[in-house]
């Protein structure tokens, strides 16, 4: 998002999204004050305000943060009324009051708002391999010679583009996975909302966020339709390995390209309905009980570690502690204990107690392997396995026992 942003600043066309914004009171004054009438008020004011012939100024550092949905059913909320809030703005406010705007200005928006419906082209590409297994509905006619020439530079530059676009900080997989599980929903409500007139006085509901909880959970309700779009396609494939005649078996029906789109359908499907079971909602610190050691300047010392954040760690020491005063001493070092070594830390705060010292490090850089080994000390749910982060188990006994627990306590 701030790649794309720092690009539409060229042109005046910085999208107006969330919070952390400065504007000047003439500027709203004069477009009478923040929109209402629609869920995303703050893009329709931003277009407004363009439209109006202000200038926005897209600043690329990180000056203050904010909080994002926590499970999978916030998610789909918040997603849902992004979807339906575009939708709005499209139809009350795009269509009419935007004369004023230049054609990459308008271009950008109309890319903001077609995007929310993407979701229906995700769903039909998840039936199309079983169409044609199953029912000799053929989506694409066409030979495979063909189908490379124009699906290869296609793929090859989509994917030049969203490493470029991402600076590779993000996978394209990942970011797959995530839009398969929003995609009935959020084309439901989409299609919804274009189609019909939204309901008048509907309460606005925020997405909450900070939740904690002990129990882990499935989320079936949220990723039924996933469940059942996997059921199909697993059962195309023994559909179709079942009609196969192995005495005349030939490569190219094995190796065909429905057979790979049913394989990454069914992989990408797999992987979305894991999204949906729920770790326990752990405090941003937890206390933990480890001693580790704490070097600066080849000098080492011993350290009890209290509590673990994902970017901070605490330790306490007694008043008596004979490494107390070279620890106050330390604003910097590098920590090791368990399987973690040297991270580089910087002292935070310190605080006074009754007959102990409380002092918080921020962590100033992690390598992923520590970084892993970090949030698996804090995360990782010894009874199943659960967010084992290093070896990513996700046992499918597990999440059908939560589908049953779920559905006898609805």
């Amino acid at each position: 998002m701030r790649s794309l942003e720092e690009g539409k600043d060229q042109f005046n066309a910085v999208l107006y999204v969330g919070s952390n914004a400065l504007f000047k009171r003439a500027a709203l004054d004069s477009i009478g004050g923040f929109t209402t009438g629609v869920i995303t008020e703050d893009m329709a004011t931003g277009l407004l305000l363009q439209n109006n012939g202000w200038q926005g100024v897209f600043v690329n550092e990180a000056l203050a943060s904010g909080l994002s949905p926590e499970t999978l059913a916030d998610y789909v909320k918040q997603r849902d009324r992004w979807g339906r809030g575009n939708v709005q703005v499209a139809k009350k406010i795009y269509i009419k009051e935007t004369e004023k705007l230049s054609f990459i200005q308008k271009w950008f928006y109309l890319d903001g708002v077609l995007y929310w419906y993407s979701g229906m082209y995700k769903l039909i590409y998840l039936l199309c391999p079983f169409l044609y297994l199953v029912f000799n509905i053929s989506s694409l006619k066409m030979t495979l010679a063909q189908l490379v020439i124009f699906w290869l530079p296609a793929f090859l530059s989509g994917s030049l583009m969203y490493k470029s676009v991402t600076r590779k900080k993000y996978n394209s997989f990942i970011s797959n996975i995530y839009e398969l599980v929003t995609a009935p929903q959020i084309s439901w409500a989409v299609w919804k909302e274009t189609l019909f007139s939204p309901k008048k006085n509907k309460k606005f509901h925020v997405t909450i966020k900070g939740i904690q909880g002990e129990k882990s959970y499935f989320d079936w309700r949220n990723c039924k339709i996933q469940i059942l779009l996997l059921g199909v396609n697993c059962f195309a494939l023994i559909y179709y390995i079942r009609q196969l005649d192995l005495s005349q078996l030939q490569w190219r029906n094995v190796l065909s390209i429905n057979i790979y789109w049913l394989l990454h359908n069914i992989v990408s499907l797999t992987v979305a309905v894991c999204v949906a079971y729920e770790r326990p909602g752990l405090p941003m610190i937890i206390p933990v009980d480890y001693q580790g050691k704490l070097i600066k300047e080849d000098q080492e010392i011993p350290v009890q570690i209290n509590y673990l954040g994902e970017k901070s760690v605490t330790i306490i020491a007694n008043q008596q502690d004979p490494y107390l005063s070279t620890l106050l001493d330390q604003e910097t070092g590098f920590l090791s204990f368990q399987k973690i070594k040297n991270v580089k830390l910087i002292r935070s705060r310190t605080i006074n107690l009754a007959g102990k010292v409380e002092i918080t490090f921020k962590i100033q850089k992690f390598s992923r392997k520590n970084h892993y080994r970090w949030l698996w000390l804090i995360y990782s749910d010894p009874t199943y396995g659960i967010g084992d982060i290093q070896s990513i188990r996700v046992k499918f006994y597990t999440i059908f026992k939560y589908i049953v627990k779920n559905r006898k306590d609805a």
